[in-house]
């Protein structure tokens, strides 16, 4: 990210608390998948302006680790989702099962907190079914 765009943040990036900043990168995600004519730099501008969502590195790595595989994850979602495809699961759900989906393929973080912290954010943004949805998704994906 260039000097500029972190100027224009016009906020320090933080260190937060993981589950804290899977929320921020939940949350600006959410609002890419509304944007998609906006560019990276130009989305976490506007979220810091009008929303601020707090960041730290580790929101900035889900947040740009997610939308560069953006593509690869909705595939290996859709194959599990029997029936459906990602464009067809809400869009809260969908943003918690990318972020989980990214950390159980791209770091180390282990499947069982990704699952849960991914649950935590469906309930919080979503319905009581939805999370448990997600939930047997996750856990289909996690046990391959």
């Amino acid at each position: 990210m260039s000097e500029d765009v972190l100027a224009t943040l016009g906020k320090v990036l933080l260190t937060m608390k993981r589950t804290e900043a899977r929320n921020s990168a939940f949350l600006l995600l959410f609002e890419a998948s509304f944007y998609s004519s906006l560019d990276r730099d130009e989305l976490l501008a506007f979220a810091s302006k009008y929303n601020e969502v707090p960041t730290d590195e580790f929101t900035l790595s889900l947040f740009h680790g997610v939308l560069d595989r953006q593509l690869e994850l909705d595939e290996k979602i859709s194959a599990l989702c029997h029936g459906r495809t990602a464009s067809r699961i809400s869009r809260a759900v969908l943003t918690a099962l990318r972020i989980a989906f990214y950390e159980i393929t791209y770091t180390d973080i282990a499947p069982s907190i990704a699952i849960s912290e991914a649950v935590i954010l469906v309930k919080r943004y979503d319905t009581p079914e939805a999370s448990s949805y997600a939930n047997g998704v996750l856990a289909a994906y996690a046990g391959k």
